[in-house]
């Protein structure tokens, strides 16, 4: 892969990225459907199981784990936390595709995160891709005709949440290697989930430890796969591809769990998508202007 353009490599380790994150997703549901594991208990395993797998690269590469962000670390725990309980959460109601789809007003959310906290400019494309990104989730959740209504709700703010991680992750870019935040992401959101995972606990059997096993290989490979994915490429060519996460999600469902694909889905999804890569392709350019005008501002 060394010989292909930076941005192809980039696009091909985001669509990996895209399909582990949806087997995650479906594992999940295999979880909760046929074991019968809380979402809290998911979350939980999810943290674990990738720590396991994730150990070994932390000590081969002697990752030093001191750290002057604790709180940070802290902050993006409980986000992570809420975040994926809630995201399974409207999985457990919601069909696949549709959860992937709703999935995709993250991005929407960062950019205006990163307004509030990370004081980027804001300008009137963030607010069109919003408007545009609102419409792909009525055109999705459909109040009023389907019964996605309160479900849609469990995922879109589930989806808000990853989206101030993203903040949070950004700032600890500054100081942090990547390796010591995606060890401690999983270490601290697992500390987190702990107590709320006891509250209803099942105790795991030898049925469930295959599945757990391949969870972990896949939490921990994802660590890998996305940062390659954010290296190699812009987020505004890698992005749409994220569009393929439909794709994945709809066989997934249709094999694994009977669930059909409808259009209504098909198109509410491209829709939030394109706000999203719309957002993110206009604030890019006016980040790019931003010292500027801020500097003349501030003198």
């Amino acid at each position: 892969m060394q010989r292909l353009p930076l941005p192809l490599q980039g696009i091909i380790w985001m669509i990996v990225t895209g399909f582990l994150a949806v087997c995650i997703y479906a594992m999940a549901l295999q979880l909760h459907r046929h074991f019968g594991y809380h979402p809290f208990q998911i979350v939980f395993f999810y943290n674990v199981a990738g720590l396991v797998f994730y150990l070994p690269f932390v000590l081969r590469r002697h990752i030093s784990l001191k750290t002057t962000q604790p709180k940070l670390f802290l902050t993006r725990g409980l986000l992570e936390f809420m975040g994926f309980s809630l995201s399974i959460t409207g999985l457990t109601m919601l069909p696949m595709p549709v959860h992937t789809s709703l999935s995709f007003t993250s991005p929407l959310f960062g950019s205006l995160a990163a307004v509030l906290l990370l004081r980027e400019v804001n300008n009137i494309h963030r607010w069109i891709s919003l408007l545009i990104g609102f419409v792909g989730v009525l055109i999705v959740s459909r109040p009023g005709v389907t019964s996605f209504d309160v479900p849609a709700l469990f995922v879109l703010a589930g989806a808000l949440c990853f989206a101030f991680c993203g903040v949070t992750i950004k700032k600890l870019t500054a100081t942090e290697p990547m390796g010591r935040i995606a060890f401690y992401m999983m270490l601290v959101t697992a500390c987190v989930a702990l107590p709320f995972a006891l509250s209803e606990w099942k105790e795991p059997t030898r049925e469930v430890l295959p599945y757990l096993l391949v969870l972990g290989v896949m939490v921990a490979m994802v660590q890998f796969t996305v940062s390659l994915a954010y290296s190699k490429a812009d987020m505004t060519v890698i992005l749409p591809f994220n569009f393929l996460n439909l794709v994945w999600s709809s066989l997934l469902a249709y094999f694994l769990f009977d669930q059909m694909v409808d259009s209504w889905t098909i198109l509410g999804g491209t829709v939030i998508l394109g706000a999203a890569v719309y957002g993110i392709r206009y604030a890019g350019r006016v980040n790019m202007d931003a010292p500027t005008r801020v500097a003349a501002g501030s003198s």
